[in-house]
């Protein structure tokens, strides 16, 4: 018998993936309700989403807001940042401490 793909085992991702280290400050509420703020980097980044590892842990479904940094190497002291609220669709705890983050970006409106 012949191995395919059915099709809910296909991508199902709306747009690429790209890989990305660039700064990202992360803020909301924690899985206890309590407000906190980190700093990371991105993991990979996409048109509709992000992901990320943090130490704090969060619940699937909260809202985050992130500010993400980007460093241009042919300017000096050059960091431009775009803010954005996401939210959280998924977290696992990969490591004591750390807890990988996918999350999709939220419509301004």
């Amino acid at each position: 018998m012949e191995n395919q793909m059915t099709p809910a085992a296909k991508e199902r991702r709306s747009s690429p993936r790209v890989k990305d280290h660039s700064p990202l400050f992360a803020r909301g509420l924690d899985a206890f309700g309590l407000p906190f703020s980190e700093m990371t980097e991105i993991n990979d980044i996409s048109q509709s989403g992000i992901s990320f590892f943090i130490q704090s842990p969060v619940w699937a479904h909260s809202l985050l807001n992130i500010n993400i940094g980007y460093v241009d190497p042919e300017e000096t002291h050059s960091l431009s940042k775009r803010k954005a609220k996401v939210r959280v669709l998924r977290v696992n705890e990969v490591d004591m401490g750390q807890h990988f983050v996918a999350a999709r970006f939220e419509d301004d409106g």
